[in-house]
């Protein structure tokens, strides 16, 4: 797939990579840390101002019919890893900068619209307006998520993400990642989505 890479420079990955991505594969195991990730409700979102933010509707038991009428009454949780890049020597440079949460109604599908507007409203609430030099919190404050889980995010959160598409067009990303440099790379899969 790198050989065929219509864009092998990262320069060249920034333009082509700004919109909305729907992850449909991927072995990074952190998405899966909550119960009741709602696939058709992920999305990879990015702005052409340095920001980009992987955002995922939670709502345990939506897939198991004899669980759904219990879980109907739960609210779901949405959830927003916040991230900047930019380009360095020819790589993408990552930073995580949040992790966010919000209850909702599982009723209300979350749509593209409403992810990007989230996304849209938190950088420029929390960090257009703050310094340019982002310092990241060491401790997560989530709400409603037991401590173990809320440790996991943590190691995720504060490790330094490396990023490489082994393959990008217009449609259609294969992109690896790896959390440090001892840790196994994840691979997803993601197409463009409107």
């Amino acid at each position: 797939m790198s050989r065929r890479n219509p864009f092998s420079k990262v320069a060249e990955q920034v333009v082509i990579v700004t919109g909305v991505w729907l992850p449909i594969w991927s072995t990074i195991p952190f998405q899966d840390i909550l119960p009741g990730r709602i696939h058709e409700q992920s999305y990879q979102i990015f702005h052409n101002d340095g920001y980009y933010a992987n955002i995922a509707r939670y709502a345990p038991g939506h897939q198991s019919g004899f669980w759904q009428k219990f879980a109907s009454k739960l609210p779901a949780c949405d959830l927003m890893v916040l991230q900047k890049y930019s380009v360095r020597d020819e790589q993408w440079d990552i930073k995580n900068v949040g992790i966010f949460q919000a209850l909702k109604n599982r009723e209300i599908p979350l749509r593209i619209h409403d992810a990007d507007e989230w996304f849209t409203i938190t950088v420029e609430s929390k960090f257009k307006k703050a310094a340019p030099n982002i310092e990241l919190q060491q401790e997560l404050k989530l709400k409603n998520i037991d401590r173990n889980t809320v440790k996991k995010f943590e190691k995720v959160y504060l490790a330094t993400s490396f990023l490489e598409h082994l393959y990008i067009d217009n449609d259609f990303r294969l992109v690896k990642t790896q959390r440090e440099a001892t840790q196994r790379p994840s691979y997803t899969i993601a197409v463009r989505k409107s």
